[in-house]
């Protein structure tokens, strides 16, 4: 069942670290999967950190909502260190995590580094307030 599974939408469930855990063992299995929905659950930093090493053992991933999960800095580094390797991405929505300038600056950065297949990047409402130009969506662009 799990290696015909093309989109996941686990919206709005209130899963925790030990869901992204089981979710992280399971999508290793997901070799069809494109479309992963996670938004407004509460799997935290540390849903993150678990969640995110598995994210590139999906080939064929191309949408990641991770919105309203309240990941903060240290789950955005996380998911930075991740995402080169995250070759199909094209739509990341990270809004409402409380990422501040440190965890979006993270993203960011990785972003230059990734194939370039990234086109929407959602990073509303994260406190972002004293990104350096270069570091903004557009600056990293130039």
């Amino acid at each position: 069942l799990l290696s015909s599974i093309v989109s996941l939408d686990l919206r709005s469930n209130d899963l925790e670290e030990d869901a992204a855990r089981c979710l992280a063992d399971a999508l290793p299995h997901c070799m069809y999967l494109t479309d992963l929905d996670l938004e407004g659950n509460e799997l935290g930093c540390r849903g993150v950190e678990l969640l995110a090493p598995a994210l590139s053992s999906c080939p064929s991933l191309s949408i990641l909502n991770l919105a309203g999960n309240a990941i903060g800095p240290n789950g955005a580094r996380a998911l930075a260190e991740e995402l080169p390797r995250c070759e199909s991405m094209w739509y990341l929505s990270l809004s409402e995590n409380s990422l501040g300038d440190d965890g979006a600056s993270a993203l960011i950065e990785a972003l230059v580094h990734c194939p370039p297949s990234v086109e929407h990047l959602d990073l509303q409402s994260n406190n972002l307030v004293n990104l350096p130009p270069r570091q903004t969506p557009l600056g990293a662009c130039q």
